[in-house]
């Protein structure tokens, strides 16, 4: 069964079952509605009759009374009265199986049935003073409810299966338009496997269709060349790496050179690719800007979410910003028009002055940094400080920021990291958390970049004992300052 007649089938399961339930919901509603009406009715009828009949009762003057209670009952849908009044009683009806009736007007009971319909009683006390002189049963029939309701049914079972076949005809239409593309891309890519490579596929469309295609173009381009100079092993393994190529290509490949200043970067998704990021920027008056960021997400999720995230800061930072704060500002701006779904971005921003050994810093929901020094660590910021980007307008964004700017002495140094790091697990499901990284800081606070780098990851690796497994991405970024 091909995927258009599934999803118009699916479409019109929908259908019908939002037609059966509207359906079953006006008739109950109707009759709910018609059942209190009727209620409301024959009790102001039953009121009204006792307001009448209070002299004839003190009376006890059965004559009279018969005469009402014969004309009361030629009310529709009234079936029967009974009146009991000192040691008399008065029972009316003009059905024929008066003694059925009868005995469902003794009863006592709130409902009962005759001949297989539904039938209401309503028992009305006639007071006077403090005694009671009588007491009147009213038999409703709500017979006349299951007509008007089969009636509701009927018209309503009728819209709905004229709107079902109309929505079957819109369903089938959009269906086939939407799926055309997809078919073409199906034979497409049977083409390729059947080793039709670098032909092209010509769709033009600026959706997730269209960009199926451009990689599938891409693909075909890929394979081609791969398969003029690798055998089929070698070309399985590349094709597996594609995603993961791509995405080392928007990290930076070489460090900056920065006077009195060594750092170091730790860098591992938790699949081939990942959501977390690095970079390093050169900007104005020979100051350099370090970011950490975390984009929600993994796998090819959050690796696009990086590399628009990557893209918007070079954009942002070509312009000459150099402020932390204001380059996120703007790169705030910039993810809430092009960062796919919910996704946000929480970063932190580190701009460092050779001249004046400073570090501005700026950070949105991003976890804690820590500014190491030679006899005490200290975490600049509150866990989660800021509003992620790509969230919130960046005026109501700004307010929520949080901008500190230290001096770095000789030997002090600062750690940016994601929240990789504190979110590992052992196998026992225990979590590595912030206790264990303070613990670890104050071990080896003093040591270089590069040493305290691959210290950390290695304590992550016994920690975590389960070789290579990562639950979430992890990056890792040192600054030192020197002489």
């Amino acid at each position: 069964m091909s995927l258009r007649i599934k999803l118009t089938l699916l479409n019109l399961l929908l259908i019908l079952v939002v037609g059966v339930t509207l359906t079953g919901y006006m008739a109950s509603m109707q009759q709910r509605d018609l059942l209190h009406e009727k209620i409301i009715r024959a009790q102001s009828l039953l009121d009204n009759l006792i307001i009448q009949n209070k002299e004839v009762l003190i009376l006890k003057d059965d004559f009279a009374l018969e005469i009402s209670a014969r004309r009361f009952i030629k009310n529709q849908d009234i079936l029967f009265l009974l009146v009991e009044y000192g040691n008399h009683q008065l029972f009316v009806t003009e059905e024929d199986d008066k003694q059925s009736l009868q005995a469902i007007a003794e009863s006592g009971q709130s409902e009962s049935a005759f001949h297989n319909e539904p039938v209401r009683l309503l028992q009305k006390e006639m007071i006077v003073g403090d005694k009671v002189m009588g007491n009147y049963v009213l038999g409703l029939s709500l017979a006349s409810l299951r007509e008007k309701t089969a009636k509701t049914m009927e018209r309503a079972a009728l819209i709905a299966s004229l709107l079902t076949l109309s929505f079957m005809l819109i369903a089938l239409l959009v269906t086939r338009r939407m799926l055309r593309p997809i078919w073409d891309i199906g034979e497409f890519a049977r083409d390729l496997g059947s080793g039709a490579l670098g032909r092209q596929i010509e769709i033009n469309r600026k959706d997730e269709i269209g960009r199926l295609a451009d990689v599938m173009n891409w693909m075909s381009k890929e394979l081609l060349t791969a398969q003029n100079d690798l055998v089929q092993k070698e070309l399985l393994e590349q094709e597996f790496e594609i995603a993961q190529n791509i995405q080392q290509q928007f990290l930076p490949k070489e460090k900056i050179q920065v006077p009195n200043l060594l750092y170091e970067t730790y860098f591992k998704p938790a699949r081939q690719v990942g959501g977390d990021a690095f970079d390093f920027f050169q900007l104005a008056d020979g100051k350099v800007g370090f970011m950490v960021a975390d984009v929600a997400g993994k796998g090819v999720e959050g690796a696009l979410g990086m590399i628009i995230t990557i893209t918007m800061l070079h954009t942002v930072i070509s312009r000459g910003v150099n402020d932390p704060l204001k380059i996120m500002s703007e790169v705030n701006d910039e993810l809430l028009t092009n960062l796919p779904g919910t996704m946000f971005v929480t970063m932190a921003f580190a701009v460092f002055d050779p001249e004046q050994g400073t570090l501005t810093l700026a950070s949105a929901g991003h976890p804690e940094m820590y500014h190491m020094g030679a006899h005490e660590t200290v975490n600049l910021f509150e866990e989660n400080a800021g509003v992620p980007l790509g969230m919130v307008e960046s005026e109501l964004w700004e307010t929520e920021i949080q901008r500190k700017v230290i001096r770095m002495k000789e030997g002090e140094s600062l750690l940016i990291y994601t929240d990789g790091v504190t979110e590992t697990f052992n196998e026992n499901g225990d979590l590595f958390g912030d206790e264990n990284l303070t613990s670890f800081l104050e071990e080896n606070r003093l040591l270089n970049p590069s040493e305290f780098v691959q210290a950390l990851v290695d304590r992550l690796d016994s920690f975590r004992g389960r070789g290579d497994i990562l639950d979430d991405d992890i990056t890792v970024l040192v600054l030192k300052h020197s002489a």
